[in-house]
């Protein structure tokens, strides 16, 4: 597929005058566009080629660094409160709501699609249609014994702002050497969150697991899951089991036959990957 060159890298500035970053993936008279959630260790800049791509065939992409992430500002791997998580998203959003796109979704990776999910749950604008990728909605991985010790000691003492390292490797990541540069000298990585930021994802994990039950009954919203086959951080079955639950008449399961979680990486089926995004997107968006 072509290539887009330029994107532009935009500034918010959030209610705590803090800088929210965007990277926007912008093609003259494209009428769609989905916003981008990011995984834990992640940011923008990882989701390029797929945005790129998508923003060729008709889709323009806007994909934001939370806070403590990527290019935006904030102590590293620091996660305030869901509050604060909400209202940054709402900020962008209502950014991209103005610009008139006659539809506008969510694509989520990893643990962005918990972030997806509880937005979609709580705000009064609903995405045109949701598409998750790898969503670390249930994980394999968990902390080492010493890990949790530590993070309950420094809960208790309220070292809120101390880093504890993520269990997640790059191999976990992808499987595609050509990758393994970038990830292992990427200084935008997140590899530790702070014990605050391990607090409020727990709420996170309630929330996102349990409200969207309640309130996706009431959204007939087109949602597609997109799963690696062997995925080494997320725990496939239950999360089958969780979106067979979820009452939506237009849901789509597609599983790619890998082990690399990020399917944006991947290099046995990429080309699967995006033809099949591109198809199902024309397909809800009409």
């Amino acid at each position: 597929m072509k290539q887009i060159i330029d994107t532009q890298i935009i500034q918010l500035l959030n209610q705590d005058h803090e800088s929210v970053s965007l990277r926007s993936f912008v093609k003259p008279n494209n009428r769609s566009a989905l916003i981008y959630f990011h995984g834990i260790e992640g940011h923008s800049e990882w989701f390029s080629k797929t945005a790129n791509n998508l923003a060729t065939q008709g889709f323009d992409v806007y994909a934001y660094d939370r806070i403590g992430c990527g290019l935006s500002s904030g102590q590293r791997g620091h996660i305030r409160s869901i509050n604060n998580l909400i209202k940054d998203s709402e900020l962008i959003i209502n950014y991209i709501a103005v610009k008139q796109y006659q539809s506008i979704g969510y694509l989520a990776s990893c643990w962005g699609a918990k972030l997806a999910l509880l937005l979609t749950a709580k705000l009064a604008f609903k995405p045109n249609y949701l598409i998750l990728t790898s969503p670390a909605i249930f994980t394999k991985i968990d902390l080492s014994f010493i890990n949790k010790l530590k993070l309950v000691y420094y809960a208790l003492k309220q070292r809120n702002l101390d880093l504890i390292p993520l269990p997640i490797t790059t191999t976990m990541l992808t499987t595609n050497p050509d990758y393994f540069d970038y990830l292992n000298t990427d200084p935008l990585r997140n590899r530790s969150l702070t014990v605050n930021a391990y607090i409020e994802n727990l709420k996170i994990d309630f929330m996102a697991i349990f409200m969207t039950k309640q309130s996706f009954n009431n959204i007939d919203l087109p949602i597609l899951l997109c799963l690696a086959q062997d995925d080494k951080i997320i725990n496939r079955p239950k999360i089958l089991n969780w979106f067979a639950k979820i009452k939506s008449g237009q849901k789509e399961i597609k599983t790619f036959p890998t082990n690399s979680h990020c399917l944006d990486f991947d290099a046995q089926c990429y080309n699967v990957y995006i033809t099949y995004l591109l198809e199902w997107l024309n397909k809800i968006v009409k």
